[in-house]
């Protein structure tokens, strides 16, 4: 049975909403810019990783429910990111990118056994992208600036998921992404 929850969140103000939890080494902090939204900031150890999420509130259907993002990379060298529905140990469908192996943004999903990623056609950059992950009873879509890059049939999530935003460092150098809108439902 699907839930109806409909979360907006538009990454502006002065500081995070409480109903975030952040974690790892690093830390969130708002954009003094126009529309420049949250950043996710690792710390400067090698492997440092800070993540946003709902404190394993998950309300987001694994068979149909829908994300959507507006992000940027601070950097496309020595790091990874996500932008994701996360359900931990019943899997997860993420926008992915990991420097070290990858060249383009991939639709990430995990059954809780087994992780599999599938490349789009949009090369990794530090622009503003739209993205969207549609998860349904039989296949997992990812939409970016509203096109259609990738459907995905196989290692679907399990479980109910929640927002999660994450970046990690491979260096000793920070890396951020930023957030400046995020939408979740349940289809």
């Amino acid at each position: 049975m699907a839930y109806k929850q409909h979360f907006i969140e538009w990454f502006s103000g002065k500081q995070l909403p409480s109903y975030w939890t952040g974690a790892g080494t690093g830390s969130t902090s708002m954009s003094d810019s126009v529309d420049g939204g949250l950043q996710v900031t690792t710390g400067t150890g090698a492997y440092n990783e800070y993540a946003i999420d709902f404190n394993t509130i998950r309300q987001y259907a694994h068979d149909g429910s829908v994300l959507i993002a507006v992000a940027k990379l601070s950097s496309t060298a020595s790091a990874i990111y996500d932008v994701a529905l996360w359900g931990t140990t019943g899997g997860f469908a993420r926008v992915f990118y990991d420097s070290t192996t990858d060249t383009y943004f991939e639709l990430s999903t995990y059954d809780g056994t087994t992780s599999t990623s599938t490349a789009s056609s949009i090369a990794i950059d530090t622009a503003w992208h739209v993205h969207k992950i549609e998860t349904g009873a039989s296949d997992i879509k990812l939409t970016i600036d509203g096109v259609l890059q990738v459907t995905k049939t196989t290692n679907r999530p399990t479980t109910k998921m929640e927002p999660f935003v994450r970046a990690t460092t491979r260096t000793t150098a920070a890396k951020t992404i930023s957030v400046r809108y995020m939408e979740c439902y349940n289809t």
